[in-house]
């Protein structure tokens, strides 16, 4: 009976389910010891993982607020790279149910990193300093973002920044696995630039029309 159920499971798993929690405890539930749980455990983490299906491992216990229960929880989620739930599964409640949905989303693969700025940034080429800057800062981290939960890592990636504001907001769409950094320019630098590509020097609204309206003068004499 115990084979048939095992086998059961893991069909379900490797051919039905979408998404998975594992079940296990730091000992405090019923008789059998912590260690009577560390085999299937680890083989359970380690089909879940060649499954690649996102998944949490929610960690039952009668004293979820006892130290060594965080303990052991920090140590899973090191050993197992990834998120650990301490609770106790008979008091948990409806928020609890939907944070736990919540955190298994946030393992989803990320698939797109994609940053959105102002028009007027988007004009100038790839090879600028301002959207070279850009590039390499968020590619860098990308490089380390591998599920949805990683867009955090992007939240400071500009503080003190030459260029931009550290308020930067991040938007994630979990169906299609793509995270957008919003970035904001700080006031000045849109001038500047201007200044550069026109090869004057243009400080603020002022200048900016005074030159608008020689231009368009110039332009109507030549025609």
């Amino acid at each position: 009976f115990s084979e048939a159920a095992e086998y059961g499971t893991s069909k379900v798993i490797t051919d039905h389910s979408t998404i998975g929690v594992l079940v296990s405890t730091d000992g405090s539930i019923l008789d059998l010891p912590r260690e009577g749980y560390l085999s299937a455990e680890r083989r359970v983490v380690r089909e879940m993982k060649e499954l690649n299906k996102p998944f949490v491992l929610l960690l039952n216990s009668k004293h979820p607020q006892d130290s060594n229960s965080i303990r052991l929880r920090d140590e899973l989620s090191d050993e197992y790279g990834v998120p650990v739930l301490l609770k106790n599964i008979q008091e948990m409640t409806s928020q609890d149910m939907a944070d736990m949905l919540e955190t298994v989303l946030m393992q989803f693969p990320l698939r797109m990193v994609d940053v959105a700025m102002p028009g007027w940034m988007q004009a100038l080429p790839r090879t600028s300093e301002i959207i070279s800057h850009i590039i390499d800062k968020v590619c860098e981290v990308a490089k380390e973002m591998q599920v949805m939960g990683d867009y955090r890592k992007l939240s400071n990636i500009f503080n003190e920044d030459e260029f931009l504001l550290k308020d930067c907001t991040t938007s994630v769409d979990y169906g299609k696995g793509t995270c957008v950094l919003n970035v904001t320019p700080k006031s000045e630098l849109f001038y500047r630039v201007l200044s550069e590509q026109c090869g004057m020097e243009i400080a603020d609204e002022c200048q900016l029309v005074s030159y608008i309206k020689e231009f368009a003068q110039a332009r109507n004499q030549y025609n």
